[in-house]
């Protein structure tokens, strides 16, 4: 599937910590104009998080007028979203950034077209104008789009409008990186880096990484997450030695890795969940690998990323998998997937007997001919 760049939503907006002085220091204050939409008397302000939106503060609108003065609970920087309520009721929702100290004025206008601009805030400011950038590329990808769900479109304009939206992604993918690089070391820059991280490939992420470390960017929390994960990433890569851990099967029993690998010509670490539909496709590839090379020396182990036991279990069987199976039912957070970086599944990680990687997330027939090469 291919990794395009959406608008900034609540999905993806997360706070990032930050330092700062005393209490007075703490304060954001945002001094505001509204035009039209239903003449609102209230505006509320709500912090976004994984958790949903957040009210944090409320200002009366008078004259159009309006100022927001909160003091910050938390050390962060975050997405907020100013929202107008005429009659009881949300109009709409616009975005901001807010941080400790942050002083700055927000001029809300009367069409849906056009973003909030923003004066005494240098990121607000950027923020915009990405968002701007944003809304006018997706405007053009909705009509693309239309040409490709079209069934009276020939092949060809398909694939140009296909080609066009990569573009257009791409050019916003490179406004974002370049603001990244233009606004670094600081905050709002690791704040940008954690919206683009998951739509960009290996190479760029290196090369961001290596210019924010040359920029001090060193204590920001996504780009020490990142860079972080991007070293144990390389640790998994073919050439290197296995990492070992201990998990437990269905009975309780523990299984440990360095045991496994030491026991058997080749090891198949298997990362699967009962609920990922790929996986499941992918499965009888496993099987008939196993049940081809398993008196040949393989081994797998399966790892599974549920959180609920009984699907779990209930896949186990009626995909027909044979080999040990570990879970710590804790999803993404499961130990043995986060000491590998896996990011996806299907994935796996396919070891010598000598305890050093010789395949990763091998697919298909890939598999097969993978293990019969080293076998034979």
């Amino acid at each position: 599937m291919k990794k395009r760049l959406a608008l900034i939503s609540a999905a993806t907006s997360l706070l990032i910590a930050a330092c700062s002085g005393g209490e007075s220091d703490r304060n954001c204050v945002i001094n505001g104009t509204i035009e039209g939409w239903g003449d609102p008397d209230t505006l509320v302000l709500c912090i976004m998080t994984p958790l949903g939106n957040m009210p944090i503060d409320t200002a009366t609108v008078t004259e159009g007028k309006f100022t927001f003065d909160v003091s910050l609970d938390k050390e962060a920087m975050g997405m907020a979203l100013v929202i107008p309520i005429v009659n009881s009721e949300s109009a709409t929702a616009f975005p901001v950034l807010i941080e400790p100290g942050a002083k700055f004025s927000m001029a809300i206008h009367s069409s849906p077209d056009k973003q909030p601009t923003f004066e005494g805030s240098r990121s607000n400011i950027t923020l915009a104008a990405l968002e701007d950038e944003g809304y006018q590329i997706n405007l053009e990808v909705n009509r693309l789009v239309e040409t490709i769900q079209n069934p009276m479109s020939t092949e060809q304009q398909r694939v140009e409008a296909d080609q066009k939206i990569d573009s257009m992604n791409n050019k916003l993918i490179g406004s974002y990186i370049s603001a990244i690089k233009d606004n670094a070391p600081s905050l709002f820059s690791d704040f940008l880096l954690g919206q683009v991280d998951r739509v960009i490939n290996d190479s760029i992420r290196a090369d961001i990484i290596s210019e924010l470390s040359k920029k001090g960017g060193d204590e920001m929390p996504n780009f020490t997450r990142i860079k972080n994960h991007m070293l144990l990433l390389a640790q998994t890569e073919p050439g290197k030695h296995f990492t070992d851990f201990s998990q437990s099967d269905k009975d309780g029993n523990q299984i440990h890795l360095a045991e496994v690998v030491e026991a058997n010509k080749l090891t198949l670490v298997d990362f699967w969940a009962s609920w990922c539909a790929p996986c499941r496709a992918e499965m009888p590839f496993i099987v008939d690998a196993y049940e081809k090379y398993h008196g040949k020396g393989l081994e797998i182990i399966g790892v599974s990323l549920d959180e609920n036991r009984e699907a779990w279990l209930n896949a186990v069987g009626t995909l027909g998998m044979k080999w040990p199976q570990v879970s710590d039912l804790q999803g993404w957070r499961n130990v043995a997937a986060q000491a590998y970086a896996v990011e996806a599944i299907p994935g796996n990680i396919l070891i010598g007997q000598d305890g050093i990687i010789v395949g990763k997330n091998l697919r298909g027939d890939d598999l097969a001919k993978k293990i019969d090469q080293i076998l034979k």
